[in-house]
């Protein structure tokens, strides 16, 4: 769980028995987890963002809060995407955990298919 925190029960179990040859059932593995103070929250995503981008984008927030700019001659629109990539949507970690070691890293743009 320390090295991998997306495994599910039925995964563990399958480690286990090859590893130490035990058979052990899933309903067991996850009241064990639970002793064990693991408990389940969905993956947190955080774009990707170069420091070089980081440094661009406050730059451009300091300028926007500096000229009062309200957005108010933008339209913001929104679209239907299919992405092509196989992102976790859980994972367990142990509940002292901090949030930063939850965060995956994900593509500013993967594939996708706009519909």
């Amino acid at each position: 769980m320390e090295k991998n925190n997306e495994l599910s029960a039925k995964e563990l179990c399958r480690m286990i028995e090859k590893l130490f040859n035990l058979t052990v059932s899933e309903p067991t593995m996850s009241r064990m987890r639970a002793k064990l103070v693991w408990t389940l929250k969905g993956t947190r995503y955080c774009q990707s963002v170069t420091e070089k981008n980081k440094k661009e984008r406050y730059a451009y927030v300091l300028r926007c809060l500096n000229s009062n700019e309200r957005f108010q001659n933008v339209i913001f629109t929104d679209e239907a995407k299919v992405e092509m990539e196989s992102n976790v949507t859980r994972q367990w970690h142990r509940k002292k955990d901090k949030l930063h070691k939850r965060l995956r890293s994900k593509p500013k743009h993967p594939y996708k298919v706009n519909v």
